[in-house]
Parts: structure tokens; C-alpha cells; sequence
């Protein structure tokens, strides 16, 4: 989608957004451009804009924006934000009236979704019914723990949506993605309903990682969500995902991604995963993918070999993987 002219943008927005208005400071050099990619319940949009533009709207679903170049000041609810690439999102919650204003030049990336399906995913990771949709605190941080884990993962979404990646014509593949990004929002984000995942989860038991990989083996190519996880074994996500790395030393979301159909874009399904990763996370990766030892990693980079454990250690966990051998595969697949 393209447009100069204002009045066919507003069109766009009221069928894109509903209640909403938009209003630019420089209406003649007003440009608006975006490129939609959508797993149905979840929908990614990368936007460029110029001319300033002004929203003024009342979401039906959930509208989580960050920046990729210029910036953004948002109030709803009587909470104000501003944010930059470097660091921070907002997060639009549905019927919340928002006013959004952009600066020149403008570059997003927003992350679209149901609140029907965002509730089922909640209920899902806890185990417990909730009573609507949660209510979000507008300022979202994306410098570290699952904020940063979405802001990386939705970097890497924006980056394949401008190149047109076929990752998204793959279900199997995009789908866990759409997944992937709600539960980053839901763990790193404040809702009222977050303190049902700050108590710990029990494991579900061998028996239901035996139930899992029964369903899992038994959908084929089809894409399994961890809501039906969730009706197959009686248990919550998060204990299923104990139970996983208690007998199989591995996640819930490493077994569900292990056999990806055959026409799977394995590229886009490493470089996802990779791009959880922070700069100096990567750089210690790429030397252990070689066979370094960490005490030849501290030395090549000229940092200590606590620092080296401490980056490692943390991109296993983001990558779901249990040693260097994986990672060699891993590190592998994406160069070649």
C-alpha cells in the first residue's frame, strides 16, 4: 500500500483500524507507504511516512509499535510515551483511545493483534481463565529480557517483510513466529493479569511430553499452537515447557520446531532465532560455532572469560539449544 494523497489514507486507516483519525502538519508532502504480512490472528506492518503525520485512534485490537528510524511521542490513558529505534515501544490497548505523532521521515514496524487470540494465549501460559482481554501498560522496555527478545524479533520480521522474504507464504513457519512475538509481549510486558506468570509453574510430567510428541508427530505440517498443547495434555504452557527441559534437556518450542515441513524456508527459521541475539551475544556464537574454547573466545574478543560464560550461557537459552555442537549446526544452516 502507497499513497501522496491524505484522504485516501484516512480511508485506509478507518478500514484498517476503525475508530480513527489522521491528520498530517505538512499535508502536501504527505506520503504514507506500508507492507502488510498477516498469520492471521497476528498481523506485522512495516511503515514509512513523511509530512508528519497525526493518528488520532481508538484500536479494536491490540497495536504494539516500534521505530526504525525517527520518533514517535504517544498518549492514551492518561500516560504518555516517547520513543526511539534505540530503544522502547508503545503498546495500544484495544478500545484505549490513542493520539500517535511521528516525526519527518518516520520508519515503524507494528505488531497487530486479535484480543480473542491474545487472551487464549495468556490463558494458555497460565493455566488459568482470565476475564477479558488484559489491559497494558503503554510504555513497553526493549533493553532487556523479553522486551529486547520482541524488539529483536521484530527487527528481524521488519527486515524480511521489505525483502519480500517466502518465510511468510510458509503456515509452519510463520505461524510459531506469530506465537512467539505474543508470548514475548505477554512475559515482558506489564498487563493486570501479569501476576499469574510471576508464580511457578509445575512441570506437567513425562507423560505429557509423551502426549506432545504424539500430537506434534501426528499434525505433520500443519502448525501446532501451544493453546492446543495446552487442551491435549490438561496442563499449562509453561509447565509443559518445564517438563520438556526437565526429560528432554530442551523447550517446548524446540520440539515444536524440529520438524519443519520440507519446503520451509530454513533460513528464515535460523536468522528468527539468531536475531534474538545481542551484538556481542552473536559475536560469541560465531566464535564457538568455530571451536573455540571460551578461553580462546575472551582472548579474541578482549574481554574476560566470565563476561565470554555469561553471553554464552544466555544465547543458548534465547536459541533453545544445549551445546556447541548445536550451535555449529545451527550456525551452519544460516551461512549456508
Amino acid at each position: 500500500m502507497e499513497t501522496c494523497h491524505l484522504d485516501e489514507a484516512r480511508d485506509i486507516f478507518l478500514r484498517t483500524y476503525g475508530e480513527s483519525q489522521l491528520d498530517a502538519a505538512d499535508a502536501k508532502r504527505f506520503e504514507w507507504r506500508a507492507s502488510l504480512a498477516s498469520t492471521g490472528p497476528v498481523a506485522f506492518l512495516s511503515t514509512g511516512s513523511s509530512g508528519t503525520p497525526i493518528m488520532r485512534v481508538t484500536p479494536a485490537g491490540y497495536n504494539v509499535v516500534l521505530l526504525i528510524e525517527g520518533s514517535g511521542h504517544a498518549t492514551s490513558h492518561k500516560a504518555a510515551a516517547d520513543i526511539t529505534p534505540e530503544g522502547g515501544a508503545v503498546v495500544f490497548t484495544p478500545g484505549r483511545p490513542f493520539v500517535w505523532r511521528v516525526s519527518e521521515g518516520v520508519r515503524a514496524f507494528t505488531v497487530r493483534i486479535d484480543p480473542a487470540y491474545l487472551q487464549a494465549e495468556l490463558e494458555a501460559l497460565t493455566g488459568r481463565t482470565v476475564h477479558g482481554p488484559p489491559q497494558f501498560a503503554l510504555f513497553m522496555d526493549t533493553q532487556a529480557g523479553y522486551g529486547e527478545s520482541f524488539r529483536q524479533l521484530c527487527l528481524f520480521l521488519a527486515r524480511e517483510i521489505e525483502k519480500r522474504s517466502a518465510m511468510f507464504q510458509e503456515p509452519r513457519l510463520i505461524a510459531p513466529l506469530g506465537e512467539t512475538v505474543v508470548r514475548a509481549l505477554l512475559l515482558g510486558q506489564a498487563h493486570d493479569y501479569a501476576h499469574l506468570l510471576q508464580t511457578r509453574a509445575p512441570s506437567a510430567g513425562i507423560g505429557a511430553v509423551r502426549k506432545v510428541e504424539e500430537y506434534v508427530e501426528a499434525a505433520g505440517p500443519r502448525p501446532v499452537s501451544m493453546r492446543e498443547l495446552s487442551v491435549v495434555t490438561g496442563a499449562s504452557g509453561r509447565s509443559i515447557d518445564k517438563a520438556f527441559r526437565a526429560h528432554r534437556g530442551s523447550t517446548l518450542a524446540a520440539a515444536l520446531a524440529r520438524s519443519p515441513p520440507p519446503s520451509a524456508n530454513e533460513e528464515g527459521a535460523v536468522g528468527a532465532r539468531i536475531s534474538l541475539l545481542t551484538p556481542r551475544e552473536r559475536d560469541v556464537c560465531a566464535l564457538v560455532a568455530r571451536g573455540l574454547l571460551n578461553k580462546q573466545v575472551a582472548a579474541e574478543l578482549g574481554i574476560s572469560e566470565g563476561i565470554v560464560e555469561r553471553h554464552r550461557g544466555r544465547a543458548m537459552k534465547k536459541l533453545e539449544i544445549g551445546g556447541a555442537a548445536e550451535l555449529g549446526r545451527l550456525w551452519a544452516a544460516l551461512d549456508g
